[in-house]
């Protein structure tokens, strides 16, 4: 059993690891589970958006509806590459519902698009954002299923707050690796929080929440990814708001922070000694010319302090329903 001295803790953790090949907290999740390598690898991504009334599908139906032409090599092997991609899934998925009254962009797709995350490679989604819940309750909790059926993993959002504060975990590269994301992107506050009793995402205009969140996955899991919806849309300037809450989230054990919502790149900094990717912009959501990027991270090891992530930007561009890596 691990003791609570972190020098001791961090001994047995590395003599664990040597004759395992993983991390305690990995073989409790995974008995049997070996990683002899030691290797493991993530791929981030901003925006996407698969509404069928929006101009991203538009362009997917003028290329035949192959994604794989929307999003082609070798930003298509990038994301499925990884050990584990993430994306934004800015939109419910169902055929029922309503747009919200008084909401200007409202974003709903046929769940038969589930099937496109599984094309790109993605294996996880944040929910916490302002347009998840556009269509209403019914399509809200219809997303939650949908992505379930898929075999989707989500977070940021549930049937519950309990379920919206979850962390997803999978293990990668040897350890225990968890998720977790939340939102305050809007103004106008029309995107539900989750309660004890009533369905909608983790915000975090109060950010204790989210802490509290972070606090649990930390003390369970080796190395914790916080994605947050934050920001001022369509400005590449970070506010003091960001600045403020990434050093509160590193503080309560993120150990990488992943930012969307402002549609624009915002700069990848270091903060309280952890990679921020303060926004990722859009990814693949709409006909607009802009700079894009994915944000790769290769998981590397050391036994005093576990779990160190490695980040590149990789540049791409999205240009006429097409997002694939910029040329040099």
């Amino acid at each position: 059993m691990i003791r609570e001295d972190p020098q001791t803790a961090a001994a047995f953790r590395a003599a664990f690891r040597r004759f395992f090949g993983v991390t305690p907290l990995a073989y409790q999740m995974q008995p049997g589970v070996q990683n002899p390598s030691g290797e493991g690898s993530l791929v981030f991504t901003g925006d996407i958006n698969f509404a069928d009334d929006w101009y991203s599908m538009e362009a997917y139906r003028a290329l035949g509806s192959d994604i794989t032409k929307n999003i082609p090599d070798p930003l298509l092997g990038i994301l499925r590459d990884a050990d584990l991609c993430v994306m934004n899934c800015e939109f419910s998925m169902s055929l029922r519902g309503a747009p919200l009254e008084g909401k200007y962009y409202t974003f709903r797709a046929d769940p038969a698009h589930a099937a496109l995350f599984q094309t790109l490679g993605c294996d996880l989604v944040t929910l916490a954002n302002n347009h998840v819940y556009d269509y209403g309750r019914d399509a809200f909790l219809d997303t939650l299923d949908t992505l379930d059926a898929a075999g989707i993993a989500r977070i940021g959002a549930g049937r519950t707050l309990d379920e919206a504060k979850a962390y997803r975990a999978f293990v990668i590269g040897g350890a225990k690796i968890g998720f977790v994301a939340a939102s305050n992107a809007e103004i106008y506050r029309m995107t539900p929080g989750a309660t004890a009793e009533e369905p909608g995402i983790l915000l975090m205009y109060d950010p204790a929440e989210f802490c509290d969140a972070l606090d649990r996955a930390r003390a369970e899991c080796d190395f914790v990814c916080a994605l947050v919806h934050w920001g001022t849309e369509n400005s590449t300037e970070i506010n003091d708001n960001q600045r403020e809450y990434a050093a509160l989230f590193a503080s309560h054990g993120a150990g990488l922070i992943v930012g969307h919502h402002p549609h624009v790149l915002q700069p990848v900094e270091t903060t309280a000694g952890i990679p921020v990717a303060y926004s990722l912009g859009n990814f693949w959501f709409n006909l607009v010319t802009l700079d894009t990027g994915v944000l790769w991270v290769d998981l590397g090891w050391d036994d005093l302090r576990g779990v160190i992530p490695e980040v590149t930007f990789i540049p791409c561009i999205q240009e006429n329903g097409v997002t694939n890596v910029a040329e040099p």
